[in-house]
């Protein structure tokens, strides 16, 4: 709707919308008589109101969540990304878990986890060595590896000839020891005598007879593997 009003020295020409709201203002700085006001239409000055832009509240943004890793001694490590497991498998190495909110890393049995809370390394058991006057056949030092024990000849294994590694990086057992093997003094025939070399294995033992008596069996007896002699005892007979 158009709205033409005249007041001293001007003229006003004002545009409203259907709803009778004012749109804009046109005028004049030339006194003009109502009926010319087609004739000063290129003099007319717009003038419009200014309506500022509504204001958009600002909505504070929240920083971004962090994800941590628990490290050995339950310290916090923070990692950014990942943010869960389903994220390169929360930088875990072998094993990822949610705890509130929480990636926590950890390993596979016959691993430990290392400071940096993600990463696994197999466990492994020290170097046992091998027994004094023994030999070994070692399969493996991690968890799970045997090795297996046995002495040279003329020796005997005390303890178990088999140690395990295991999960907590211990051996089963102690390493077993190889103990010279040894027969029992055979003593001395009555009426003999005897000149002994040893009593390990391969020792020998040499008898003969006083004076008078004469030798009935074997002169010489020797210590066998099985801890035995070779023979019995000679007799001396008289």
């Amino acid at each position: 709707m158009l709205v033409v009003e005249q007041v001293p020295r001007k003229l006003y020409i004002k545009l409203y919308t259907k709803e009778k709201c004012l749109l804009m203002t046109l005028y004049t700085k030339k006194e003009k008589a109502l009926d010319d006001v087609t004739d000063i239409v290129e003099d007319i000055y717009v003038q419009t109101p200014v309506t500022p832009a509504p204001t958009v509240p600002t909505v504070p943004t929240q920083p971004p969540a962090v994800v941590t890793t628990r490290g050995l001694n339950n310290n916090v490590i923070p990692t950014t990304p990942p943010r869960h497991c389903g994220f390169n498998n929360g930088g875990c190495t072998q094993v990822c878990n949610m705890m509130s909110q929480t990636v926590v890393c950890s390993c596979h049995t016959g691993y430990r986890l290392l400071m940096d809370g993600r990463s696994c390394v197999a466990i492994r058991c020290t170097d046992p060595g091998t027994p004094q006057h023994g030999r070994r056949s070692v399969n493996g030092l991690e968890v799970g590896g045997e090795i297996q024990f046995e002495c040279l000849a003329g020796y005997r294994l005390t303890g178990n000839n088999v140690v395990r590694c295991t999960a907590d990086g211990t051996w089963s057992s102690e390493n077993p020891t190889c103990e010279a093997i040894r027969c029992t003094d055979p003593g001395t025939p009555q009426h003999g005598r005897r000149s002994v070399s040893g009593l390990e294995v391969d020792g020998e033992v040499q008898f003969e007879c006083m004076a008078g008596y004469r030798l009935t069996g074997n002169n010489v007896v020797r210590c066998t593997t099985d801890g035995t002699w070779s023979s019995e005892n000679p007799t001396c007979e008289g």
